[in-house]
């Protein structure tokens, strides 16, 4: 993961106290259904 990613998770762990591996999965179960449906360019991630 870039740097970037690591701490806007992080920070989002801190104000939650979600687990790491459950915030990721989630991100991508939200993402993998836009990407899926066609709502969102996977490549700049930008809505259809």
């Amino acid at each position: 993961m870039e740097t970037e990613q690591t701490e806007l998770l992080e920070e989002f762990q801190t104000k939650t106290g979600l687990g790491k591996s459950f915030i990721i999965r989630r991100c991508i179960s939200y993402a993998l259904r836009k990407f899926n449906d066609d709502e969102v360019d996977i490549l700049t991630l930008r809505e259809k």
